[in-house]
C-alpha cells in the first residue's frame, strides 16, 4: 500500500507542467515605476569657463581671461517616446566676468616706462539653444537623464580697452581697444540630470552640462583712438556648469 501511494504521488507530481510548479518572482516595484511622459523644469548654478575662454595665459592670443560665473537653465524639457528614450530641448544663459589685468601686467613687464591698465566694458555672455536626444533611467525615487544635444550658440565677446601712461609724467601714451563682438554658430554638448521625485508631479533635480562652440569671426581693433583694423579670429568657447532646479512631470 505504501508503494502504491508513493507511485500515485509521483505520478500526480509529473502531471503538472513546469510553468505551473515554478513561481517566477515578479519585478520589484522600483524597477517598474509609473512615470510621466513629459518633464519641464528650470535651474540655476555655477558656470566654469574652459579652454581659450578661461585661459589666463598672455602668450595665448585667444585667451578670454574669463572667471567663474553663473548659469540659468531657463528651459529644460523632454518628451519620452517610451520607457527609456525621449527627445528634448534646452535653453541656457551663462555669464562670466573677466580679468584682463593679467594682460596689462605682461605689457608693463615688457615696457617698464609705462603703467598699463586693461579692463572689459561688460561680461562674457553665452547662450545655448539645443535639441537633445535623451536616455532616461527611471526609478520610483530618482530618475537619471543623460542628454546629447546640438543647436545654436550665441556668444557676446566683451569690448576690451587697454591704455598706457608714462610713469614719469602720467601722460597718455598708448591705447588699444577691441570692440564688442556677437558670434552665432553651431554648438554641441552633453549633460546629465538626477531628479528626486518629491511628489507624483514635482521633481527637485541637479544637473551638469558641458557645451562647446568653435567659430570664425571678425573683430575690430582700434589703436591710438583712431586707427582701425579688422582681424579674423577662430576661437573655441567651452563651458561646464552645475545647477540645482525645480521641475514638473506631466502625466
Amino acid at each position: 500500500m505504501i508503494l502504491t501511494f508513493a507511485t500515485e504521488a509521483v505520478a500526480q507530481d509529473f502531471s503538472f507542467s513546469r510553468e505551473s510548479k515554478v513561481a517566477f518572482p515578479t519585478s520589484p516595484a522600483s524597477l517598474d515605476p509609473t512615470y510621466g511622459d513629459t518633464f519641464f523644469g528650470s535651474s540655476a548654478g555655477i558656470a566654469l569657463p574652459l579652454g581659450d575662454l578661461g585661459s589666463q595665459d598672455h602668450r595665448n592670443f585667444f585667451s578670454g581671461y574669463a572667471k567663474n560665473g553663473f548659469v540659468v537653465n531657463v528651459i529644460n524639457f523632454h518628451q519620452k517616446l517610451n520607457r527609456n528614450f525621449g527627445l528634448g530641448a534646452t535653453w541656457s544663459r551663462s555669464q562670466f566676468t573677466s580679468e584682463f589685468g593679467v594682460l596689462a601686467e605682461y605689457y608693463e613687464s615688457q615696457i617698464n616706462t609705462l603703467d598699463f591698465f586693461a579692463d572689459a566694458s561688460s561680461d562674457w555672455v553665452v547662450h545655448a539653444a539645443m535639441a537633445n536626444f535623451v536616455v532616461n533611467v527611471p526609478h520610483k525615487l530618482i530618475d537619471f537623464d543623460v542628454r546629447i544635444g546640438i543647436g545654436l550658440g550665441r556668444v557676446v565677446r566683451p569690448e576690451i580697452l587697454m591704455e598706457g601712461y608714462e610713469k614719469a609724467t602720467g601722460y597718455f601714451a598708448y591705447s588699444w581697444q577691441q570692440k564688442e563682438t556677437t558670434i552665432n554658430d553651431i554648438m554641441w554638448g552633453f549633460g546629465i540630470k538626477a531628479r528626486l521625485h518629491v511628489t507624483k508631479s514635482i521633481d527637485v533635480f541637479v544637473q551638469s552640462d558641458y557645451q562647446r562652440m568653435t567659430s570664425t569671426f571678425d573683430v575690430e581693433n582700434v589703436y591710438a583712438l583712431r586707427f582701425v583694423e579688422t582681424e579674423e579670429m577662430t576661437q573655441n568657447f567651452e563651458t561646464l556648469s552645475f545647477a540645482l532646479g525645480l521641475g514638473f512631470v506631466i502625466h
